[in-house]
């Protein structure tokens, strides 16, 4: 017995000192109980309201998501549409791109100038790039959101810009890689704002006839414009051949040069076999570009319940390591190695 128990007890009694000691231990321990139960509560408040901002957070994002994805879904499928007819009829665009003369036509058969394709293909570019912008500028915790549709969205977003800029996939490639044109992530920004007008209640994207007459004051210091036509011209540029050398002399002796034989120099052909110059990986870049808009596309129907007038079909990667790509750039949902 302790000190002061027995002192207690020598004047109490023990009987007592054990009923005081007893009522103290209870009153110590309900204030600690009542203490530690405020402490819970409190908690349980703070994690209740976190979860109803967390809820309020994601229903925010799911609702601009749902605004955007449709024009989104527009923007990215003409993208992709025009890409697939960039490559899969490149012997016709290479002709035209690097015509002598882009404002003329060529055919009456695809009555189409070089001018109109060039500018036509950069505005689906840009128009794609400006509502990106615009939806990041609208949302800019997509990445963090906890929506399992959210991050996939995001994740095939990321997939498009990283095409364009990524140099990453040249180390996929079984050739040399001795030219390429990526189009880098402040590149791709400054092409989407340039593109960005102002309404009354929200900003949209330019019209196609605004970019098409103000497309020469548009590239002026445009550096993300300018190398997205870099991109676009050396991917045709892979497909043309050298204009021939004109002959120095006929079978006489005299000169042979002439306005017919002169045109036929400037005019510039297509190798017969459709096959890239070796080296040159900007016509593949613009091949995994395609393919990335057709899982954003796909993803972007399914979400806005779209039933596609096409199917949509990726381009084949020649000599492209594609196991290798995949464990840089995987599907949803797996995991790089």
């Amino acid at each position: 017995m302790s000190g002061f128990e027995s002192f207690m007890g020598s004047v109490f009694g023990a009987a007592s000192v054990a009923s005081v000691l007893g009522y103290l231990g209870k009153q110590f321990v309900e204030r600690n109980i009542k203490v530690d139960l405020e402490y819970v509560k409190a908690e349980l408040a703070d994690l209740a309201e976190k979860k109803k901002l967390d809820r309020t957070e994601q229903a925010s994002v799911r609702a601009v998501v749902k605004r955007y994805s449709r024009v989104v879904m527009l923007s990215a499928a003409d993208l992709q549409d025009r890409l697939w007819h960039f490559n899969e009829r490149i012997e016709h665009v290479a002709k035209r791109l690097h015509a002598a003369d882009p404002f003329v036509t060529r055919s009456s058969k695809w009555p189409m100038t070089g001018r109109h394709y060039l500018v036509s293909t950069m505005y689906c570019f840009a128009r794609y790039l400006c509502w990106i912008e615009i939806l990041k500028r609208n949302l800019s915790v997509l990445e963090f959101n906890d929506d399992a549709q959210t991050r996939e969205f995001n994740h095939l977003v990321k997939r498009v810009e990283r095409m364009l800029a990524d140099t990453g996939p040249q180390n996929c490639w079984t050739q040399k890689v001795t030219v390429d044109q990526p189009v880098f992530q402040f590149m791709q920004m400054e092409i989407g704002e340039s593109v960005l007008v102002a309404g009354e209640t929200e900003i949209h994207c330019m019209s196609y006839r605004d970019f098409r007459v103000n497309y020469d004051s548009l590239l002026e210091n445009n550096e993300g414009l300018l190398q997205l036509q870099n991109l676009l011209m050396t991917a045709a540029k892979a497909y043309v051949a050298p204009p021939p050398k004109p002959h120095q002399a006929n079978a006489a002796g005299m000169p042979e040069e002439g306005p017919a034989l002169a045109q036929l120099a400037a005019q510039p052909t297509v190798t017969a076999s459709v096959i890239p110059q070796p080296g040159n990986f900007c016509p593949l870049r613009l091949r995994l570009i395609h393919n990335a808009l057709v899982d954003l596309t796909k993803f972007l129907n399914t979400y806005n319940k779209v039933q596609s007038t096409e199917p949509l079909v990726m381009l084949e990667l020649k000599s492209f390591r594609l196991d290798e790509f995949d464990k840089t750039w995987p599907a949803f949902g797996q995991k790089t190695v």
